[in-house]
């Protein structure tokens, strides 16, 4: 599917989302990147007093029956806010702006040119533990799974995001992925859930509605 195409099924989808979960959006920008990634922001007063996590389960069940799998992988970013918390949240993103070194490059390839999804995990799993190096995380729980359909599911427990939302978590791991990865590689990452470690429980609850709508 073509990217615009693609962005309009994305923004019709959210709109259908949005009606049967009877919200009340100020505010529903849909991004697409010069790199092909689809970027949503959603801010909505159904969001007030709720948990990343709560809201995350009220919208990706829905998003995942509605969008097909490609479609959903290029949603790299989903930013659900409430209104008092909108202008902080938008400017931390802009104190955290993805910078393309060059390091993410087709030279990061196979000197062939192809690609196989155990090289593509391999080459996630090198980076990732990197990163958990270079962050100085301590993770409790670090597990890497190569779905059926060559997407890889990461799921990472650390102390270190204790305290943490979901958008200043993913400020840890995301920008140093998308320096270190190829797009052709990053974009089969279809799950990182990033949790401290007295969340395993709601980390059971994200899989098993994962699985249920694969």
């Amino acid at each position: 599917m073509e990217s615009p195409e693609m962005v309009r099924q994305i923004i019709s989808v959210f709109q259908d989302v949005i009606h049967e979960l009877d919200l009340h959006p100020t505010r529903l920008d849909v991004e697409l990147t010069t790199s092909g990634r689809v970027h949503v922001y959603l801010t909505a007063p159904e969001f007030s007093g709720k948990t990343d996590t709560e809201r995350d389960l009220m919208i990706w069940p829905v998003l995942e029956k509605k969008l097909p799998g490609l479609d959903l992988l290029r949603l790299s970013v989903c930013m659900l806010m409430a209104p008092e918390e909108e202008a902080e949240t938008l400017n931390k993103l802009l104190e955290y702006p993805n910078k393309n070194n060059g390091k993410a490059s087709a030279d990061n390839d196979n000197a062939n040119g192809t690609t196989t999804p155990y090289s593509i995990f391999e080459k996630i799993t090198a980076v990732f533990n990197k990163i958990i190096q270079e962050r100085n995380l301590h993770p409790t729980r670090l597990e890497f799974e190569l779905t059926p359909y060559e997407t890889v599911h990461i799921y990472v427990e650390a102390p270190e995001f204790s305290g943490k939302t979901s958008t200043e978590r993913d400020l840890m791991i995301w920008p140093f992925l998308e320096r270190c990865l190829p797009q052709n590689v990053i974009m089969h990452i279809s799950a990182c859930v990033l949790l401290e470690p007295e969340e395993e429980a709601i980390a059971a609850e994200i899989y098993d509605r994962k699985l249920q709508t694969a």
